[in-house]
């Protein structure tokens, strides 16, 4: 063998070598492993927001995986996640996508959960999107014009304040306003004073007029409590009272209704004025009788068990 063909022997085993050193750091990078089966975890998002298959996957901060591929659905994008270790998943596991960098490219937060249920088999994790500077640009954009439209308003609001205030019709009502609400706190301090005054003066006096009150009250009770059969008698013969009242206009009202009967003797002395001449008559000759009975007595001439007829 010659020297030139142990050179070339050699270049080529160090060109080998670097390309085999290649491959390892990207397969390290991007985390791939011969002969080992991974695990995926999919993950359901509303807008895939700039991320792509081979993007890494960090859970709780640690980077463990990549995604595997992104599937476009009618309203949401799912997403497939590729593990070379087993990661335990609980019920209330989330993901969500984030910047990578400053500038630029996107990655996928994975959090596990703490619950003690497990993640079910087939399950897809909710996910969300974080936004990034691009999209915070986008809504600051979005905002502007209504920003304006509030600083113009704002400046219309207190030009228009300032013109009230300047005016002095305005400055004299709050004077006013201000000097008889003063008045008024016046008047209050006043009568709390005076208040203040007459309780301090009349104060014991109070408290024997009450102290002497809750003892008549406390009379008043064992009064109560003693006379009680005798009040319930007194209550009983009021009932029976009230009964004999309401019987007595009962009747007088069925007199009333009788007197609508043109036979009736009501309706004869208060319609049949001829009736009523009559009684009117009968009682002034009973009057005159009666006045002649009392200023000249009675002459009577009584015969018993003798004829009247003269022999």
């Amino acid at each position: 063998m010659t020297k030139e063909e142990r050179t070339d022997i050699r270049v080529g085993i160090t060109v080998l070598i670097g390309i085999a050193m290649l491959l390892a750091g990207i397969a390290w990078a991007k985390h791939w492993h011969i002969g080992t089966p991974e695990e995926t975890h999919r993950a359901i998002f509303p807008s895939a927001a700039g991320l792509e298959p081979g993007d890494p996957v960090d859970v709780n901060g640690v980077n463990l995986g990549t995604v595997k591929d992104i599937e476009l659905q009618p309203t949401d994008v799912i997403v497939t996640m590729a593990f070379p270790d087993h990661i335990d998943l609980h019920s209330d596991a989330s993901a969500s996508i984030a910047m990578l960098e400053l500038v630029g490219g996107k990655k996928i937060e994975l959090h596990p959960g703490t619950t003690p249920q497990p993640f079910p088999a087939n399950g897809i994790i909710p996910g969300t999107d974080a936004g990034d500077i691009s999209s915070i640009v986008s809504m600051i954009t979005s905002l502007s014009s209504t920003l304006v439209s509030i600083t113009g308003k704002t400046d219309t609001l207190f030009t228009s304040l300032s013109s009230i205030l300047q005016g002095d019709t305005l400055k004299t009502k709050l004077n006013r306003t201000l000097d008889e609400a003063n008045g008024a706190l016046s008047h209050v301090d006043l009568a709390a004073n005076r208040a203040s005054a007459l309780f301090q003066n009349y104060g014991p006096a109070l408290g024997h007029t009450l102290e002497a009150a809750d003892s008549a009250m406390s009379v008043v009770s064992a009064a109560i409590g003693e006379n009680r059969a005798g009040l319930r008698v007194f209550i009983d013969s009021g009932n029976r009272a009230v009964a004999d009242a309401r019987r007595s206009l009962a009747r007088l009202d069925s007199l009333l209704q009788g007197g609508a009967q043109h036979n009736s003797l009501l309706y004869r002395l208060t319609q049949d004025d001829h009736f009523a001449g009559r009684v009117d008559t009968l009682i002034e000759s009973l009057t005159k009788l009666s006045d002649q009975l009392q200023s000249h007595g009675i002459d009577a001439n009584v015969r018993f068990f003798h004829s009247s007829t003269p022999k």
